[in-house]
């Protein structure tokens, strides 16, 4: 039975969908193209396939936390493998973050990063979707401005050649990357038990904002930093140095404030999601959920490298958006029979 107290609208869900897939974008390692583009948009398309048969079950009031229990446990699983992926992710790119460490010196920069965002996501995610779809407009909506004002700030720098001049793998491979990279699916499942409007607008809204936002950021970090792409780990922060819009001031702070706000989102809704699914598989366990969930996924970050099993994520993704409702659905009718 849905909890009406934290139902969320379709931008809101669209929010909190779209802030952990811009905060990967954001942190791309290797070179991008427009080939990159175009295989990322085509990997959109085939999710949108992939999605049909849980939207079905959403339809037909059948949904995550109301299924067996190894199913909530596979989507667990899933999450807090994500949520290790984005820890990654964090601290692959911490290298381009900087915090004061003058009154800590004994803890390493990238240790003490990490853990002032787990604080924070441990806060966020503990009043569960209700608080985080509110605030994820927010952060949403920041995360737009900023991006919007870097393309602007990038285009006098833009150029055609750069566009030749960028690395990226063949279209297969980027396909793979494209679908690997988006594997918020498994939140995108259970937070379909929290939205009452119709399941297939709600994916085709959540990836058609997507795709625009994904194809914005991949053309104008092929356009600007082109050039020298093969000389930087992070193509998409390399193109935000190059932006400046401000003559008498640096772009540079207006990225770095934006990675943190999405790093802490992206981690807290995964948070919110494990921790949902926890209190279905063990009714009794009621607090302390967020810690347990972020201790999981700060352990997997350590195990899991990103960008090198994209085959097993982007299989892992198929998994738990189409192959498990797909069985659910099947199950579902021979039972209806």
């Amino acid at each position: 039975m849905k909890n009406t107290m934290s139902n969320i609208s379709a931008s809101q869900f669209a929010a909190l969908l779209l802030i952990p897939d811009t905060f990967a974008v954001l942190s791309l390692r290797k070179g991008v193209s427009m080939v990159t583009a175009a295989a990322f948009l085509i990997a959109t398309m085939i999710q949108l396939v992939l999605a049909i048969p849980v939207t079905k079950l959403s339809k037909g009031k059948i949904t995550v936390g109301g299924s067996a229990k190894v199913v909530q446990i596979i989507y667990f699983a899933y999450i807090i493998l994500w949520g290790g992926i984005l820890f990654g992710m964090l601290r692959s790119v911490s290298d381009i973050l900087s915090v004061p460490t003058n009154y800590l010196p004994f803890i390493p920069e990238k240790l003490l990063i990490s853990g002032l965002i787990a604080i924070v996501c441990i806060y966020a995610s503990s009043g569960g979707f209700r608080i985080l779809s509110r605030a994820a407009i927010i952060a949403a909506a920041l995360g737009a401005v900023s991006i919007t004002v870097i393309i602007i700030g990038a285009l006098p720098v833009m150029s055609a050649e750069n566009l030749g001049k960028s690395l990226s793998e063949g279209i297969f491979s980027e396909i793979i990357r494209g679908i690997s990279l988006s594997g918020g699916m498994g939140t995108f499942v259970v937070l379909l038990s929290h939205y009452e409007g119709n399941p297939l607008k709600s994916a085709y809204g959540y990836l058609g904002a997507r795709a625009v936002v994904w194809t914005a950021i991949i053309l104008t970090t092929a356009a600007s930093a082109g050039g020298i792409m093969r000389f930087t780990d992070f193509p998409v922060a390399a193109a935000a140095e190059i932006s400046q819009p401000f003559a008498s001031q640096r772009i540079d702070s207006l990225f770095l404030m934006m990675m943190a706000v999405l790093a802490v989102f992206s981690v807290s809704v995964q948070t919110a999601a494990a921790a949902e699914l926890i209190h279905g598989i063990i009714p009794s366990f009621d607090k302390f959920r967020g810690i347990v969930c972020v201790t999981l996924m700060i352990l997997v970050s350590a195990l899991v490298v990103p960008d090198m099993y994209n085959i097993a994520i982007a299989a892992a993704v198929v998994f738990v958006l189409f192959i498990v409702p797909l069985i659910m659905n099947l199950t579902g009718r021979r039972r209806s029979r």
